[in-house]
């Protein structure tokens, strides 16, 4: 019999937990700079500020 590999990742919720802790740390690494968490994170200010609305980071 062959073996079926689990998923990398179970769900689109498990996609959103890791990216509000990406995005927490790199907050936290750029001590809160709102406009220095975007350019690491290659995303837009608004694009960012959404992100942070959305998971109660703001």
């Amino acid at each position: 019999t062959m073996e079926v590999p689990s998923p990398i990742i179970d769900s689109a919720t498990s996609m959103e937990e890791m990216e509000k802790a990406l995005i927490e740390r790199v907050l936290k690494e750029t001590g809160g700079n709102r406009r220095e968490t975007a350019r690491r994170l290659g995303i837009g200010e608004r694009t960012l500020y959404r992100k942070l609305n959305k998971y109660n980071l703001s």
